[in-house]
């Protein structure tokens, strides 16, 4: 049977048309050690996020032989996750450095000059001080982030389609370097890997039935 393009672009558009990735938009809690700062905060990170990749699913499996002569069978034993990538556009007053670095600061203090009071943390929810090298409780520094891919079809002017992956335990497991050039007049911009405890998609089932 010949390709027809008339029932491949009917089918296509009976499915909303190809989607686009240029319609997301990023959000997150912030830890409680940084409410106080009002220069950045929960509202603006979503205007900054430059990119974000939907974190994949994947099996761990080992293969099975019922009998020594036939074809190995594939078989899952574990869950994995992928890390959160996101890339941020760096603001000239470089509040998003300040609210990313001392995110960092409230898993584990950096800040190695014992000898003077900047060097302790004395920001983190218990009220306790964080001294240089310390780790924090989770329970203080991982939040919540919610990724919405939004579609061009709208329901009513009011609702917005969007497919949505939320994300719980969330914190920065890494912040990238910065390379400056005088030869190079773009914004700067801010790679940030993120971890977390657990994944909803919202085209899951709430019960499964076995």
């Amino acid at each position: 049977m010949a390709f027809n393009i008339a029932d491949f672009k009917s089918t296509i558009e009976k499915h909303g048309g190809p989607g686009k990735n240029n319609l997301f938009e990023v959000s997150l809690t912030s830890p409680k050690a940084l409410w106080s700062d009002e220069r950045f905060g929960n509202t603006d990170v979503k205007f900054f996020c430059k990119t974000a990749t939907l974190p994949g699913i994947s099996l761990s499996v080992f293969d099975y032989r019922p009998t020594n002569i036939e074809m190995p069978q594939s078989i899952p034993y574990a869950l994995n996750h992928e890390q959160l990538e996101c890339v941020f556009i760096v603001d000239d007053n470089h509040d998003v450095y300040r609210y990313f670095h001392r995110w960092m600061q409230e898993i584990v203090n950096y800040n190695t000059d014992g000898h003077s009071p900047e060097s302790i943390n004395p920001n983190s929810r218990s009220g306790a001080y964080q001294y240089p090298y310390e780790l924090g409780y989770k329970k203080d520094y991982a939040q919540t982030m919610t990724v919405r891919k939004y579609s061009k079809y709208q329901p009513t002017p009011s609702a917005l389609n969007s497919y949505v992956c939320t994300l719980q335990g969330v914190y920065p497991t890494s912040i990238g370097s910065t390379t400056m050039s005088w030869e190079d007049d773009s914004y700067t911009t801010l790679s940030v890997s993120f971890s977390y405890s657990s994944i909803i998609m919202s085209g899951v089932q709430a019960n499964v039935t076995v």
